[in-house]
């Protein structure tokens, strides 16, 4: 009889941003040259290196690729968690084969709800650089090689829709496109909620903290030159987890 063992498993992470500046000091906007990118607060920092120890500790394994939003809060999150894996982990082969990417359909939602009128850009001119972005992530671990799923910004006015189909697009084309490797995806609380209520179906998302993380596991049957995935499964969804959802 043929085994029905799995050659491995993969782990994916998907993890909202850590705490953003304007929402803890409202006068920022008025003087930021870019209202609508705000920064992390001081205690985000904190937050996103001890929630990446957090996650390796969970984990259990080590973390191969990072995909991130072009958002500033998103990046510099990513640099903290880039940091918290080169503390943790005393395999130094590992830490140096980490890679880090930018992807725009990781990117907040597009709509008024998200970005207000008085802050949003000038005709929907983000700013985003791919080269300029990819100076705030450590440079060892930033992969200029990767193909984006999104090769610029998605269209302004989102609708609920079409923002889930976004998300879900990009959740599965990389967890099939690097089936072999374990990756996180950093972005936002909309993000995170598509990606849980995908895989626990009937269920609604209704808050993500700051750094609030699901870890998924799927296995992986390989077959000559292609390959089989499982369905996805959550690893991790309590209250340290920092998400919490209704069943419907």
């Amino acid at each position: 009889m043929e085994s029905t063992s799995p050659d491995f498993y993969q782990n994916l992470v998907v993890l909202r941003h850590a705490d953003r500046l304007d929402f803890s000091d409202h006068s920022w906007t008025a003087t930021a040259d870019r209202p609508w990118d705000p920064p992390l607060m001081e205690d985000g920092f904190v937050r996103a290196f001890n929630s990446g120890r957090a996650i390796l500790n969970d984990l259990g394994s080590p973390i191969h690729r990072i995909f991130v939003s072009p958002f500033l809060r998103c990046l510099q999150t990513a640099a903290q968690i880039v940091a918290a894996v080169h503390h943790v982990s005393a395999d130094s082969a590992a830490t140096s084969q980490l890679k880090v990417s930018i992807e725009y359909g990781l990117c907040e939602k597009l709509n008024h709800k998200a970005i207000p009128p008085e802050v949003a850009p000038k005709d929907w001119n983000w700013g985003f650089n791919i080269s300029d972005l990819q100076t705030i992530l450590p440079t060892v671990s930033t992969d200029h090689s990767v193909e984006p799923i999104y090769e610029e910004m998605p269209q302004f006015g989102e609708v609920p829709t079409i923002i889930r189909s976004r998300f879900e697009q990009v959740f599965k084309t990389l967890a099939d496109r690097y089936h072999s490797q374990n990756i996180m995806l950093i972005t936002h609380g909309i993000g995170v909620g598509v990606v849980v209520s995908t895989v626990l179906k009937n269920t609604r998302v209704f808050h993500v903290d700051y750094c609030g993380y699901a870890i998924l596991r799927r296995p992986i049957f390989l077959n000559h030159d292609s390959f089989v995935a499982g369905n996805f499964e959550l690893c991790s969804l309590d209250d340290t987890a920092g998400i919490k959802f209704s069943k419907h």
